[in-house]
């Protein structure tokens, strides 16, 4: 579940203050205007940048998830961990938990970068001018930064040298926009989001992530809906009613999100009155809205960037009932071979 997007070229929250005792190094070089004649001065250290996105208080669930990403840090085993999933799944909400548990480990700086891979009428952040942004929140002068991409990546590196800085890149393009970004010191760690599967990144950690469990989603809903602290229904009818709405959902975090809210500005509804309401519409996605965020526009994001063989496929499986899909049942719903069908289900299955 993600936050309105910063009208900023890459939303970069930080906040830079330098060190008292020493002075921001360019390229690893003290730049001193005195000399002190029997006392060598104190070496120069890069400001500490802090500034994680807020956490969400009603995160729930994700233990599994979790763990593999605290105990991965706490083993000292892969320094890139990727959070991939289809839109609204959760993925923010995640690595925001795992970054405020761990961002003790990393005195030195937690960073939060908002890649604006899928932001509604934005363009993908470009990884120049995030590493402008990242270079400013060190105390760089602007004026004295390299202009192109290698030279500001390899700063930024330089500048990490030693340092303990937990990154956080949301919402990711692909390995590309990434691979500038990421520190070269041992000590740093990286969490990454994004909807497709980044199969070509050297050294990472993927972490697929499914929909919730229907327990932990009707828990979601029920702490969202402000009619229990404890997100537990001791009312039969009202616990069934929130079951089958998240069942309507589909699971998916950002769709319990949207009616939760929907219910919670509705305080004479009980939840079996949404249920109803719910059930009986037409147009389900014209109640998962909420200001601008809405599941349709989420999942149009991905659309657009299809081929127009994809697409057709991708309409067409929603004709299958069930929940799987072999690719003899795909190549009979598009008028393809099953070679053909098996292709595109898994270039649907690594992109989204």
């Amino acid at each position: 579940m993600t936050g309105a997007d910063d009208p900023l070229p890459a939303r970069t929250r930080q906040q830079g203050t330098a060190d008292s005792g020493g002075e921001i190094t360019q390229a690893g070089r003290d730049v001193h205007k005195t000399t002190h004649v029997h006392e060598a001065p104190a070496p120069a250290r890069p400001s500490v940048i802090r500034g994680l996105r807020r956490d969400a208080h009603h995160f729930t669930g994700r233990s599994t998830e979790l763990q593999r990403l605290l105990q991965a840090s706490a083993a000292g085993q892969a320094r890139i961990h990727t959070v991939n999933g289809m839109p609204g799944v959760g993925k923010t909400a995640l690595v925001t938990r795992a970054a405020h548990l761990l961002a003790n480990q990393f005195p030195d700086g937690q960073v939060f970068v908002d890649l604006r891979a899928h932001a509604p009428g934005q363009a993908a952040a470009d990884p120049v001018d995030v590493l402008a942004t990242l270079l400013a929140g060190l105390g760089i002068d602007p004026r004295s930064m390299p202009t192109n991409l290698e030279g500001r990546s390899g700063l930024w590196r330089d500048h990490l040298a030693g340092r303990r800085v937990l990154l956080v890149l949301d919402d990711a393009a692909d390995s590309g926009q990434i691979e500038p970004l990421l520190p070269g010191a041992a000590g740093c760690l990286t969490l990454v989001t994004s909807r497709p599967r980044l199969i070509d990144l050297d050294d990472a950690e993927p972490l697929p992530l499914p929909t919730l469990p229907r327990g932990e989603a009707a828990t979601l809903f029920n702490r969202l809906a402000r009619r229990n602290p404890n997100g537990v229904d001791s009312d039969t009818s009202e616990s069934a009613a929130a079951n089958d709405i998240v069942e309507l959902c589909g699971c998916l975090p950002l769709a319990i999100v949207l009616l939760a809210s929907r219910l919670a500005h509705r305080p004479s509804w009980t939840v079996a009155d949404l249920a109803a309401d719910f059930t009986a519409t037409t147009d389900r996605l014209g109640h998962l809205v909420a200001g601008a965020r809405a599941v349709d526009v989420a999942f149009a994001l991905s659309y657009r960037d299809l081929p127009p063989a994809r697409k057709r496929l991708f309409r067409r499986l929603g004709l299958h009932p069930g929940p799987d899909i072999d690719p003899h049942a795909a190549a009979a719903l598009d008028g393809v071979s099953p070679a053909q069908a098996r292709d595109e289900l898994e270039a649907l299955y690594t992109d989204h």
